[in-house]
């Protein structure tokens, strides 16, 4: 069975990507580190920002683009990071935090519920939209392109004016198809990671 090659995927992407982040977006994950390090995970998998802190403000200062951009480059530099990297001084869960808080803002500013899941609809997850199917049998996903106004807006109208014909991989791969051309050249590399499959 075919694995994810990530001592290959981290240094090619996860690593240059989260070194060429804005130096804003990188003081506010070190105050993650920091102020973030104690806080669980809530039951529905999202995260209260702590309490007394400019974390929340500091986040709407971003833009939706490089918010959500940051949120994936983060995750996904922490998650992939080989144990010889120590990613884990920078602070133990900082990386999934950080993508937690800013799916946080994200999810807000776009009005994207993470229990608002009807038969169909949109989630935001690690900066990126998920479009999904679910029946009385299954649930399922797949991932269309970063958080950003123009591609929310679009994947929300597919899905409502398609949704009557959405109980299928065919409906979720039309929505798919139809989106992922709006994304840069640098939200592509991130939706075929598939290619680190060994």
């Amino acid at each position: 069975m075919p694995e994810f090659d990530y001592r290959t995927a981290w240094p090619q992407l996860a690593k240059p990507q989260f070194i060429a982040l804005s130096r804003p977006v990188k003081d506010i994950f070190r105050q993650v580190a920091r102020e973030a390090k104690d806080l669980p995970q809530n039951h529905d998998c999202s995260m209260s920002f702590p309490k007394d802190s400019d974390l929340r403000a500091k986040m709407e200062a971003l833009d939706n683009d490089e918010l959500a951009h940051a949120a994936r480059v983060i995750y996904f530099f922490g998650h992939w990071s080989p144990a010889k990297a120590k990613v884990s001084r920078i602070g133990n869960g900082a990386t999934w935090r950080f993508a937690l808080l800013a799916d946080r803002v994200l999810r807000d500013r776009h009005n994207v519920t993470v229990d608002s899941c009807g038969r169909t609809g949109i989630l935001i997850i690690e900066g990126y939209v998920r479009v999904f199917y679910q029946t009385r049998d299954c649930w399922t996903w797949k991932e269309v392109g970063p958080a950003t106004d123009a591609i929310v807006q679009c994947t929300r109208l597919l899905v409502n004016d398609t949704s009557r014909n959405s109980e299928s991989d065919d409906w979720l791969k039309s929505v798919v198809d139809r989106i992922r051309p709006l994304c840069d050249n640098n939200a592509r590399l991130w939706l075929t990671t598939n290619k680190y499959m060994k």
